[in-house]
């Protein structure tokens, strides 16, 4: 996906997969572009650096929180790298 054009980053821990997957499909089947990974990380990217692309292209970071986000070290960042790098931009 062009982040450019992104209006929602999808963050979620990984056990939250399915629930994760039918939110964007319920906001594309409404005409809102989502980027989730791992379906738009290119492949042979940077894992890490697909993220914070995916995290500031995109217009709004929507968070599943769950007590598997709440205890993931890489969920707990995404929020706060959105703001750094809208920050900085």
């Amino acid at each position: 996906m062009d982040t450019r054009a992104c209006d929602a980053f999808v963050s979620y821990a990984s056990s939250d997969a399915s629930v994760a997957n039918l939110l964007v499909e319920i906001l594309e089947g409404n005409a809102i572009s989502c980027w989730i990974a791992p379906r738009d990380v290119m492949p042979g990217a940077h894992y890490a650096d697909e993220i914070i692309r995916g995290i500031t292209g995109c217009k709004v970071l929507v968070l599943i929180l769950s007590s598997s986000a709440i205890g993931s070290k890489h969920v707990g960042k995404e929020p706060s790298r959105r703001k750094i790098f809208r920050a900085a931009a």
